[in-house]
């Protein structure tokens, strides 16, 4: 997820807003006041993940600025926040966009599809394993299927109660601000992606953890710095621990490059982490294995997802392409009918009519493959290949006359 341009893209214009804020407190002028708006627009143009900046900013008012020590207790709060008015109405309008356009592309999950007690539990879950993920990167993976059925709800519960006795700590322990400041910050930054509203079929995803871990960074390095204080440790001892930790983390990179040698290798190692069938993996291991020439293995792949997502019209389409591959033409023919009555896409029905047309062009079966043709024409009246196919059908049908 390195090259994912659009994560970088907006964590790095999030950290400009935050930087252009902080110019912005220290000599309060309109001009700096746009800089930041400007830097935060960026940021949620490149990916809306950013809207929850407007409250990192009212966090960071608390801790490290202390903004809210120099106003009278009855507008301690209130200006900051009519402050960042515009930020709030931006992330709104975020929101709402972002919400419209996922519905529109299908991307937001139904909820008699995963009623909100179990995305309310696949949260819980969430946050701490992006917790234990961050303190020490084991079963890490490309992707995280979402339990579609029931969750282990003694792990959650017991979730709950770690996260919060973790806030409760953090808020308890007034004179230590970073703490609440830091935890908050991870909090707040996740829950437009922690699963609330379902957007895919991942239960979570470390690409997401781009910012939110800058807050636990936060409790840790202040954190271990005020303990080295308490303890009047030399400085020779948390070195040598920061340095065994680098080698550590440096270890552990090393085990996973292997699994970003190919897609083939990534997917099946994401299989592996699920534990557990998972049509994504499936598909997308059936991809890698196309691209790496391996059909056949291809083929096993999808007929696994489409077995797991038996509405799914992508899978059907892939196997009908493999077997007209392999030039099994009536399993080819049959499983792009299937797939053009479960498609919604006005692409994936061209292809599958004209490819349909092809083959019982092949079959001698001329006119159907026109009536076939036809059709893949009334969606593209341009496409060259369903016009030529068509009046070769013609032309056969012409002659046998």
């Amino acid at each position: 997820w390195v090259a994912e341009r659009k994560s970088l893209l907006s964590t790095f214009f999030f950290l400009l807003a935050v930087g252009a804020y902080g110019w912005y407190v220290r000599r309060s002028t309109w001009k700096k006041y746009l800089l930041f708006v400007a830097a935060f627009s960026l940021a949620l143009m490149s990916k809306p993940m950013a809207v929850s900046l407007p409250l990192v900013l009212l966090l960071l008012d608390y801790w490290p600025l202390l903004r809210y020590e120099d106003l009278p207790f009855q507008r301690r709060w209130l200006k900051l926040f009519v402050e960042k008015l515009p930020l709030f109405a931006m992330s709104a309008a975020s929101c709402a966009a972002t919400i419209f356009a996922q519905r529109s592309g299908g991307a937001v999950v139904d909820v008699d599809a995963l009623p909100l007690s179990l995305r309310l539990g696949n949260a819980i879950l969430s946050y701490v394993a992006y917790i234990g993920k961050m303190f020490w990167p084991a079963r890490l993976a490309v992707f995280y299927p979402h339990p579609q059925g029931s969750l282990p709800w003694s792990d959650v519960i017991a979730g709950a109660i770690l996260l919060l006795a973790i806030t409760l700590a953090a808020l308890f322990l007034r004179r230590m601000r970073y703490l609440a400041m830091g935890w908050l910050l991870f909090v707040i930054t996740l829950v437009p992606v922690i699963g609330i509203v379902q957007v895919g079929r991942q239960a979570m995803a470390d690409r997401y953890m781009y910012v939110p871990c800058i807050g636990l960074f936060i409790i840790l390095a202040w954190g271990l710095n005020d303990a080295v204080d308490m303890f009047n440790m030399p400085r020779i001892i948390p070195a040598i621990a920061a340095l065994s930790v680098i080698l550590a983390f440096a270890a552990t990179t090393i085990h996973y490059l292997d699994d970003w040698q190919s897609g083939v290798n990534l997917f099946a190692h994401a299989k592996v982490i699920a534990g557990r069938p998972d049509a994504q993996i499936e598909a997308a291991l059936g991809d890698a294995l196309v691209v790496a020439g391996r059909y056949n293995d291809a083929y096993e792949h999808y007929a696994e997802a489409c077995i797991l997502l038996p509405r799914d019209a992508q899978c059907r389409y892939n196997m009908a392409e493999i077997l007209f591959h392999r030039h099994q033409l009536r399993d080819a023919l049959e499983q792009y009918q299937i797939a053009l009555s479960l498609t919604g896409s006005k692409d994936m029905a061209l292809s599958c009519l004209t490819n349909s047309g092809e083959i019982l062009m092949q079959l001698a079966d001329y006119q159907t493959a026109e009536k076939s043709l036809t059709a893949a024409l009334q969606i593209d009246p341009n496409n060259n290949a369903a016009l030529r196919l068509r009046q070769q059908a013609l032309n056969q049908l012409s002659t046998n006359r």
